[in-house]
């Protein structure tokens, strides 16, 4: 007969079962409300994950509503028994593993990589279980040490590598490695590794410079490009600036490379220097009778302190040797010019008139302040200061740093001869009239061959401005014939006019003290007056013909013309003969030479071609001075077309090509077309690319075999 038992005593008969061991395979539910056998517990595990295919111990205790502490002792029975993997707090069954290796490995087949970290972040499983599944994939399939999480097919290897090799062959131009990655679109990580096997291949055409993500790629086709362009730029200038290198050879410092490849040139501090330019600068101060100024010997971008170094060298080596050869005079140097000895004795020579004039000035000065004493017959203690014998030679038209140095260096000489003079004059009391007509005679010879020199620019300028006048007819464009008209009128009018004020104050001085004195310019500015700045220029104009006494009337309305900057107009009678606009100025000028003579042409042309010429041999072969190079280039070419000179500025180098785009062989113009779009994308995106040097070369050839 069964007996009810009370709920809470059957909970205590339960609970003392389970401490003395007499019931092992029974745990209570959280609640107490039921006790679960080994069998059911086991049971419910196995549907759950049959189902699933894994659990976590958590999941089945709350299915069990038991605690987990005490399902956990019971699972590594169990785990045995079903032949089911416990990691952690996770059971997997076999199958569910053999599932995600096997959908895992299809994935690798398929996408040809594979991220085991990635696994185990989609799973939630330990990255170490996840290791240990996959470990046998070494055997079959690609793993790089760098690399251990990952691995590769051997044909998803292949391919990639083939990719970046085909990529690094075809190129052309240096490859940045963070570009390439990106373009063939491979992982970061294995585009890295892959590259380092690459760069082991012998067959690889090009070498590498930096490492990984800071590397670049340069191609053996663009190497020896760049290197015959850079080779080529030093042989045409004669030198090459090391910038100038390190912008186009990429792979070695300068001075190494180009000590490498011309293993005689001569390095300076910021630029190399071939032998010939040496020998040519030994045969410029060959038999050297006056003075040279250092930085005209050099392309103006050599530095003066490079210019100066090699000079230096070449002098010692040229007085080493003046033992030996014909040469009896020794060079030296002074400041930035190059002069002899005997140079600096033959303007001590020279200035002997000077040096009598001023003694006899001084015995004029001793005779009036000592008239009621008599004197005894020898002279006062007179002496020329630095600064004297320094203004003297910028009057014989010597630079002014120039002169500043030589009169410290014939000062004692000048001096020496000064009190032969005095002696000479106390002793035997010449009369000062015969000296009187000596200087009377030099000032006019010195005022006539000014003067001619003054009318020969102005003569040239004129003749300019005639045939540019007619050279803007050939433009069919009013916009640019009028803005090239307000250059010329703004910058080759000035010159003219320049010339002009000049030419009308030399004929109301009395010398040349007197020149310097109306004109405020210095004596050499008055000897090389084409040489004066812009802003100078302006500056004398304005003083010069507003205190012009004879001629003002004409003047001012060609400075007004010069200002506005508008028409030639105002011009035009100086450059067409016409009775009826003729005036007192003309008059003097007295032109007879017709603007429209072939010979007048001719001549004109021929001197504007050479000037030109010259100016484009001695531009040095720079990516600064390309824009100049293509500009002078154009011109010539226009002068050559038209046989008209027109010289106006870099900025209508695009009207000037169009206009001679139907005269020029395709070839030609494409060449310059090329040269001016490679120079324009240079200037306006400076990081890109630089400019094409070898097409500026080209573009020189044009004007340098009309």
């Amino acid at each position: 007969m069964s007996v009810r038992l009370p709920e809470d005593l059957f909970i205590k008969f339960m609970e003392q079962g389970i401490k003395k061991g007499l019931l092992p395979d029974c745990i209570p539910t959280i609640q107490h409300d039921a006790y679960l056998s080994r069998s059911y517990i086991l049971q419910t595990c196995s549907d759950t994950l049959s189902q699933q295919g894994r659990a976590t111990i958590a999941d089945l205790a709350n299915q069990l509503h038991v605690h987990t502490h005490l399902l956990s002792p019971f699972l590594p029975s169990i785990c045995t028994e079903r032949d089911w993997t416990k990691i952690d707090d996770i059971l997997m069954t076999r199958s569910y593993i053999d599932q995600l290796k096997t959908k895992h490995t299809n994935q690798l087949e398929h996408q040809g990589s594979l991220a085991l970290l990635s696994v185990t972040n989609q799973t939630s499983l330990p990255h170490r279980f996840i290791l240990d599944m996959f470990q046998d994939l070494q055997n079959t399939h690609t793993k790089f040490d760098a690399l251990p999480d990952q691995y590769f097919t051997k044909d998803f290897i292949q391919r990639q590598e083939h990719a970046i090799f085909d990529a690094l062959t075809a190129a052309s131009m240096p490859v940045y490695m963070p570009t390439l990655a990106k373009d063939v679109d491979t992982l970061e990580s294995l585009f890295y590794v892959l590259l380092d096997r690459i760069s082991k291949r012998q067959d690889l055409p090009g070498s590498f410079l930096g490492r990984r993500d800071r590397s670049t790629f340069i191609p053996n086709v663009y190497r020896g490009q760049q290197e015959a362009m850079v080779q080529s730029l030093l042989l045409a200038s004669g030198y090459i600036e090391y910038t100038t290198v390190e912008q186009n050879i990429l792979w070695a410092p300068a001075r190494e490379w180009l000590q490498k490849r011309n293993p005689d040139l001569v390095l300076l501090e910021a630029c190399a220097v071939i032998p010939s330019l040496t020998q040519t600068l030994e045969a410029s101060l060959d038999h050297l009778d006056t003075w040279l100024s250092i930085p005209t010997l050099f392309p103006s971008a050599i530095t003066i302190q490079d210019a100066l170094t090699l000079t230096e060298s070449v002098v010692t080596r040229a007085n080493k040797a003046t033992k030996s050869t014909s040469r009896h005079d020794s060079l030296i140097i002074v400041g930035h010019h190059i002069t002899s000895p005997k140079y600096l004795q033959s303007l001590v020579d020279m200035a002997q008139p000077y040096i009598t004039q001023r003694a006899q000035a001084e015995q004029t000065n001793t005779k009036h302040l000592h008239s009621a004493k008599p004197r005894k017959n020898q002279p006062s203690e007179v002496k020329f200061t630095a600064e004297e014998v320094q203004r003297y030679l910028v009057g014989q038209q010597l630079p002014r740093d120039f002169a500043e140095l030589v009169a410290v260096k014939i000062k004692r000489s000048m001096n020496d001869k000064l009190i032969l003079a005095m002696k000479s004059i106390y002793l035997t009391h010449p009369s000062t009239a015969s000296t009187t007509c000596s200087l009377d005679q030099t000032n006019r010879a010195w005022t006539d061959n000014q003067g001619r020199h003054l009318l020969s620019l102005l003569n040239r300028q004129r003749h300019l401005l005639f045939f540019s006048q007619q050279a803007l007819g050939l433009f069919d464009d009013a916009s640019t014939k009028k803005s090239m008209e307000k250059y010329i009128v703004r910058q080759r009018c000035l010159d003219f006019l320049f010339f002009l004020v000049l030419l009308t104050t030399l004929w109301h001085a009395k010398d040349q003290a007197d020149m310097v004195s109306l004109t405020g310019l210095r004596g050499s500015d008055i000897q090389h007056p084409d040489q004066v700045k812009d802003d100078h220029k302006k500056e004398v104009i304005a003083a010069l013909v507003c205190s012009e006494p004879t001629y003002r009337e004409v003047l001012v309305p060609l400075h007004e013309a010069v200002q506005s900057g508008k028409k030639l107009d105002a011009f035009m009678p100086f450059l067409i003969r016409n009775q009826s606009h003729s005036n007192p100025l003309l008059e003097k000028l007295d032109w007879t030479t017709e603007m429209d003579q072939e010979q007048t042409q001719t001549q004109t042309n021929q001197e504007f071609k050479q000037s030109l010429l010259q100016q484009l041999k001695s531009t040095p072969l720079t990516t600064n001075a390309a824009p100049l190079i293509l500009h002078l280039v154009v011109l010539l070419l226009f002068q050559d077309v038209h046989q008209l000179p027109l010289n106006v500025s870099g900025k209508f180098v695009p009207a000037l090509l169009r206009q001679l785009s139907p005269h020029l062989d395709d070839s030609v113009l494409d060449v310059l077309e090329r040269t001016q779009s490679s120079i324009l994308f240079h200037f306006k995106q400076p990081d890109q690319p630089p400019i094409d040097m070898a097409l500026v070369q080209q573009t020189q050839k044009i004007a340098l075999d009309l």
